[in-house]
């Protein structure tokens, strides 16, 4: 096990990018922290969900403010 240096907040009050390089763990960071069913996943890694938004990136807002309303929102590249 190692020890992790980034806190990220629990319930963040705020949007925020997560960037690293490949490979280093993001995901898994994610999903360690925001993993539970009330968060709503977008996984762009998925190519059905991936072409969808591309297609109509208007369904996401739609989406957004029909369904999550005060949920925790994480858009991935990749779920693991």
């Amino acid at each position: 096990m190692f020890k992790r240096y980034l806190r990220l907040p629990s319930k963040p009050k705020d949007s925020f990018f997560l960037w690293g390089p490949r490979m280093s763990g993001k995901s898994t960071l994610l999903k360690d922290i925001y993993g539970h069913p009330d968060v709503f996943w977008i996984d762009l890694l998925k190519s059905d969900e991936f072409r969808r938004y591309m297609v109509h990136p208007e369904w996401l807002r739609t989406e957004l403010l029909k369904d999550v309303k005060e949920s925790l929102v994480v858009i991935d590249e990749k779920l693991g």
